[in-house]
């Protein structure tokens, strides 16, 4: 009796992928000129893996050729917990960026960056928006408006958010009346 060790990421990738009997299974799901299975515009290039069983006992019909965008968009909401590891073919039209923002708001564990905290953002002065670089593990992108649609944990949005907050300038209106009737600027935060 064969007894496979189990491999890791690193093995899977260096020596599965690059054996003859990965080879031979991806020619038949990848045929020249076949089409992406989820979104049927783009030009199929990754075979994507519907249910794993034991490494060597994949069968043609446990993948599906996608595109790249669409396999990353897959194994995203694979690890958001929004599609099972073992799927069907019939799960991945439910997978869409809203679907999955959608389910994220749900969840309340991840927030998606959206427009209008973006362009407040954009205009706080260049320490905030370093440190929101920070708090949010990016890079500073010049015009945070690129970010738009990055899912990002919820927790790192509030404490953004807060540096936003924080460190505004009071406005003052004046003519107002103060504490005890006096006349004077009035602060509003």
């Amino acid at each position: 009796m064969l007894i496979m060790p189990v491999m890791t990421r690193w093995e899977y990738r260096q020596e599965y992928l690059h054996s003859d009997h990965w080879k031979e299974l991806r020619a038949k799901v990848m045929k020249p000129g076949t089409r992406c299975f989820k979104c049927k515009a783009a030009k199929a290039t990754d075979p994507h893996h519907l249910r794993y069983r034991k490494i060597y006992d994949v069968l043609p019909e446990d993948l599906v050729p996608v595109c790249r965008a669409c396999h990353d968009l897959i194994e995203s909401a694979k690890r958001i917990g929004f599609l099972k590891s073992e799927h069907y073919a019939e799960d991945l039209d439910g997978v869409s960026e809203e679907a999955i923002s959608r389910f994220l708001e749900r969840t309340n564990e991840m927030s998606v960056l959206n427009k209008d905290f973006l362009e407040a953002v954009n205009h706080a002065n260049r320490q905030k928006q370093l440190y929101i670089c920070g708090i949010m593990k990016l890079p500073h992108p010049g015009d945070f408006t690129e970010w738009v649609g990055i899912i990002t944990t919820r927790c790192r949005v509030k404490h953004a958010e807060w540096v936003l907050r924080k460190y505004q300038k009071p406005k003052l209106k004046g003519n107002r009346k103060g504490p005890r009737g006096r006349r004077g600027p009035t602060i509003h935060y």
